[in-house]
């Protein structure tokens, strides 16, 4: 759980919360292979991969030869990287994080959204925003669904897919709270 302010402060980067989902689904990795896996150069990421190990979120996690040269593997300290939202570690923080969260889910939306829209009225994504005054039962089992459903991401992040099945990538951005 991150509670720390300069942690929190690091994940307010689009960039760097993807690079900490790739690391999630393929473990340890070089920043090369994370450019890789995210489209990107090399040099874009150093910058956003120290980040991270100076905030103590990425550890280097051995090495190992490309070339003439040793590369850094890094990996995240824990299996999964959770952010407190706790207002006693300060709401701007958790605000900002919140933000980026949903600047990248934005983002993800329109690429799809003009890249193929066919796939979203074909029923393939979804966005939608649902407003209910909730019992404690009713609040408790929505949590309870969307804990399954962060389940199912996370062991599809986690299991290695042969080349030939038919895999698609999904990205999902959930905000529950309740209202003022």
């Amino acid at each position: 759980m991150v509670e720390d302010d300069a942690q929190r402060a690091a994940l307010t980067s689009p960039v760097r919360l993807e690079l900490i989902e790739h690391l999630a689904a393929i473990g340890p990795a070089s920043v090369r292979d994370l450019a890789a896996r995210v489209g990107s150069t090399t040099h874009a990421l150093h910058y956003h991969v120290r980040q991270l190990r100076d905030v103590g979120l990425l550890v280097p996690a051995g090495s190992r030869r490309s070339g003439a040269r040793d590369e850094t593997l890094y990996d995240l300290i824990a299996e999964r990287i959770e952010i407190s939202m706790d207002s006693s570690h300060g709401a701007q923080a958790g605000i900002k994080t919140a933000r980026t969260i949903l600047r990248k889910a934005e983002r993800d939306f329109t690429a799809i959204a003009e890249a193929a829209p066919e796939r979203l009225e074909a029923g393939d994504g979804m966005a939608c925003r649902a407003r209910a005054r909730l019992s404690r039962g009713a609040h408790k089992e929505v949590l309870q669904h969307l804990a399954a459903i962060d389940r199912i991401f996370q062991r599809e992040l986690k299991r290695e897919h042969p080349p030939q099945a038919r895999t698609e990538a999904f990205t999902m951005t959930v905000v529950f709270v309740p209202e003022v």
